[in-house]
């Protein structure tokens, strides 16, 4: 949620005059709805919105990573929810494989 919140904070990087049209960077969130997808998925979720590059230090034709910027255009509504597919955290069941889980191994 902190990370989506200063998203917000930090604003379009351009918005487009008279339209409900802005221009966004968003970062692909670790464990995301998004992450290991390819673009065209992304895409096909995302309705209003279109992506225009990606900024990665990996293979550019590889799916989607944790930490991946997507520069996208679209209507306010469209970058809210792609935002939050691109934040939103998939639960994983066994908590020892939860980045955030406290460790109580010993040792």
């Amino acid at each position: 949620m902190r990370a989506l919140l200063l998203h917000r904070l930090r604003g379009p990087l351009l918005a487009i005059p008279g339209t409900d049209m802005r221009v966004e960077e968003i970062e692909v969130g670790a464990r995301s709805e998004a992450e290991g997808l390819d673009l065209r998925a992304v895409m096909h979720s995302a309705p209003n919105v279109h992506i225009l590059g990606v900024r990665r230090w990996h293979e550019a034709d590889g799916p989607l990573h944790a930490g991946d910027m997507l520069v996208v255009l679209g209507t306010a509504v469209g970058l809210a929810r792609l935002t939050a597919m691109l934040r939103h955290v998939v639960e994983v069941a066994d908590p020892r494989l939860r980045a955030d889980t406290p460790s109580t191994h010993s040792g």
